[in-house]
């Protein structure tokens, strides 16, 4: 692979990438040439990372897995300027990949928040955990406000069941005090939809509060998140409706056995997975907890508190994990 780098193979790639992008769109010469071109650009697109930017093999496997959806964008964007197209390449590589390993560092945190607990997500109401409310309990947090709850956990300390996982022992330690229990109820608000009932005595455990009162705090976020639901749900059905199509013509495409046929039916079953993969990343984005702006609003404190806030706290978690797999 190394002649991929040599500047005279860059050179003459270079120029049959501004030929290709010159030519006529569905002209013969173009369609010789853009097997040529968009194979060697994936091959690109993969060894750069690891040469330039040192991603690792298997990060880079899955930013090519990101970013090769924007191929046919990367190749027509290419004109003559004072670059190459290995160094223009290198160029949106290195702008993307800031990108790609962000959003990774941001899964992870998600995914390893809180080592005690499963972080899965659900479709359900929260019926269950609302029948566990008693009238006493009702009677002292059901009328509070958001603010009011979270102000109420972080002055209230009780001797809880100290059963746990040594994780959730050293991040009990850790939440000990005020601003520290602030900052991890302001984190809990911004991660998506955790509200199982192991989550929730994990929860209340290492705060050292009754769970009627992490009860009540999951509950009042869940009405908040419930706002976009309609939307979710619309998606959902969108996403489902699309998946069955693909489904179909998967089962098609392998029962024609006219090559013309099936091809038209791959190009249809592209077509429709391109609009699945988009309904599921607006899916997606329907399940995440909620924004550092609307957290601001809600709790009536600065946004740069906020985000300060949710930062420090994914520090404390690493750190407590550090500390546990030492």
């Amino acid at each position: 692979m190394k002649h991929f780098f040599s500047e005279k193979e860059d050179m003459a790639f270079s120029a049959v990438v501004l030929r290709y992008n010159s030519l006529a769109d569905g002209s013969e010469e173009k369609l010789m040439l853009e097997s040529k071109v968009k194979d060697r650009t994936k091959i690109l697109l993969y060894l750069i990372p690891q040469r330039n930017l040192y991603l690792p093999e298997e990060d880079a496997s899955a930013f090519l897995i990101d970013i090769i959806r924007d191929i046919d964008r990367i190749v027509d964007s290419f004109r003559i300027s004072g670059l190459t197209y290995n160094k223009y390449l290198s160029q949106i590589c290195r702008y993307r990949c800031m990108q790609y390993l962000k959003k990774k560092r941001t899964r992870e945190f998600t995914e390893k928040a809180l080592l005690y607990s499963d972080l899965s997500l659900y479709d359900r109401e929260l019926k269950e955990d609302a029948e566990e409310y008693n009238a006493s309990n009702a009677k002292d947090v059901g009328n509070l406000s958001l603010t009011e709850i979270m102000e109420k956990i972080i002055k209230e300390s009780q001797a809880c069941d100290s059963a746990g996982s040594p994780a959730e022992g050293e991040l009990r330690k850790a939440l000990s005090s005020k601003v520290s229990r602030r900052r991890f109820l302001t984190f809990l608000l911004s991660l998506p939809e955790t509200e199982n009932d192991r989550f929730m005595n994990g929860v209340s455990r290492v705060l050292s509060v009754d769970k009627s009162l992490v009860t009540h705090f999951y509950l009042m976020r869940h009405e908040e998140l419930r706002i976009n639901e309609d939307d979710r749900k619309k998606a959902e059905e969108i996403a489902g409706r699309y998946w069955q199509t693909m489904a179909k013509l998967r089962h098609a495409i392998a029962a024609e056995d006219d090559d013309a046929k099936a091809g038209m039916l791959h190009e249809a079953y592209q077509r429709t997975k391109a609009i699945y993969e988009k309904r599921r990343e607006k899916l997606a984005k329907s399940r995440k907890g909620l924004t550092q702006r609307q957290i601001a609003e809600l709790t009536h404190v600065p946004r740069s508190t906020i985000s300060n806030d949710i930062c420090r706290t994914r520090e404390l978690l690493e750190s407590v994990m550090e500390m546990v797999q030492m």
